[in-house]
């Protein structure tokens, strides 16, 4: 909060994957934390975003969904194919 504190003129933004949503009430001090931060959730392709409506139940408007093309590979055959040129 010191980081808010001293720009207390921006906006500032937590981006967590989509699927992180659920869980984010399980987290040390979510109140806290959109209290601090809007939410962007982060959603590869056009699925629905699990936890969304239980998110803003609770948190209110705070949250944002962003939706981004989905990538048909998964993160270790991109590690592999960047490793191998």
């Amino acid at each position: 909060s010191n980081l808010v504190a001293a720009h207390a003129d921006h906006e500032w933004w937590l981006l967590l994957g989509a699927d992180s949503l659920r869980d984010f009430p399980l987290w040390r001090e979510p109140e806290r934390i959109v209290e601090l931060a809007r939410i962007a959730a982060v959603n590869r392709g056009n699925s629905p975003v699990p936890g969304v409506d239980e998110f803003r139940n609770r948190f209110g408007d705070r949250v944002d969904v962003v939706t981004m093309p989905g990538l048909d590979i998964s993160a270790s055959d991109l590690r592999q194919r960047v490793s191998a040129g």
